[in-house]
């Protein structure tokens, strides 16, 4: 199984310009709705199959890891895409090392626009 390709959603709000107040950020109607669902994930913090909330635990903005092997981490873009979501922000933490899983496993197999 490999560790984690995780998916930050588009949702994600910005950072908040310089002197502005950073609480306005934990306020926003996505983070909360975010740590609802960290809330009712349980202890393990999947909210759904391969999707694990607990990344958001450790850092903060709305983040859900799409974790799982290959055919897995491909599924739920494709689930996604089918309910209407066009795109996605991936990341993965190490950076490095989640690249030199991501890069040979999934990229090649994922339909996306120019790199």
């Amino acid at each position: 199984m490999l560790p984690t390709a995780c998916c930050r959603n588009s949702m994600t709000p910005p950072a908040p310009p310089s002197g502005r107040d950073h609480s306005t950020v934990s306020r926003s109607a996505l983070i909360r709705r975010q740590a609802e669902l960290r809330e009712q994930s349980g202890n393990e913090g999947y909210v759904e199959d391969n999707l694990w909330t607990g990344i958001g635990r450790a850092r903060s903005g709305c983040d859900a890891a799409i974790v799982g092997n290959p055919d897995q981490v491909l599924g739920k873009p494709q689930a996604y895409r089918a309910e209407g979501i066009e795109a996605f922000i991936l990341l993965g933490y190490p950076h490095a090392a989640e690249a030199d899983l991501f890069a040979p496993h999934i990229l090649p197999r994922l339909n996306h626009g120019p790199l």
